[in-house]
This record gives C-alpha cells, sequence and structure tokens, in this order.
C-alpha cells in the first residue's frame, strides 16, 4: 500500500534533506530540478512504498519551513 501522507513521509524527507544538503540548497534557491536528487532517496528509504506527489509536496513544505 501506498504511504501518501503522515509522519513516515516527513521522516523519510527530513533524512533526505540532511543527507543531500547541496540539492536541499539549490531546491531552497529555487531550483526545482534538484528535488529529484531528494525524491530518489525518500523512495528508496520508504521501500518505494511513498507516493512520490505525496514526498514532493513534503519537501518543499520542509524546505519553506527551514527557510522561515
Amino acid at each position: 500500500a501506498q504511504v501518501r501522507e503522515g509522519a513516515a513521509i516527513d521522516d523519510w524527507c527530513r533524512a533526505a534533506i540532511a543527507a543531500n544538503a547541496r540539492a536541499a540548497g539549490d531546491a531552497r534557491a529555487g531550483e526545482l530540478k534538484a528535488l529529484g536528487a531528494l525524491i530518489g532517496p525518500v523512495m528508496k528509504a520508504s521501500g518505494g512504498r511513498a507516493n512520490p506527489a505525496a514526498v514532493r509536496e513534503a519537501l518543499l513544505r520542509l524546505l519553506r519551513e527551514e527557510r522561515s
């Protein structure tokens, strides 16, 4: 079953952001292509169960929150 929301997606996203500082910085700067470098590790960590659209939304939200 796909994981579409919840703490698990946020946890996987936070780990991907922490492990990929350069891609996270690029995404914060508006280079949305860099999100691919973050989505991949989240999908791997989730065993492919995370919904990619939900992961993208969570990454964008978390990156915005970090800037604030």
